[in-house]
């Protein structure tokens, strides 16, 4: 059950990422697709970065 709770945390982690990039370009009005590579690839690094303190504690 851990293991689908962990899952459950990943996709819910990445949707809000996705949220989060979704209104932040909307905000800014990205332009480029060069632009918005590197955004998608600065987005990851954050999640990657700050992922493990959006889980749960209780896994």
């Amino acid at each position: 059950m851990s293991r689908l709770e962990t899952l459950l945390s990943a996709v819910v982690c990445l949707l809000m990422a996705v949220i989060l990039y979704q209104a932040w370009s909307w905000m800014i009005g990205a332009g480029d697709l060069l632009s918005e590579g590197k955004n998608i690839v600065e987005q990851a690094e954050f999640v990657r970065k700050y992922s493990p303190l959006l889980m749960p504690k209780g896994t």
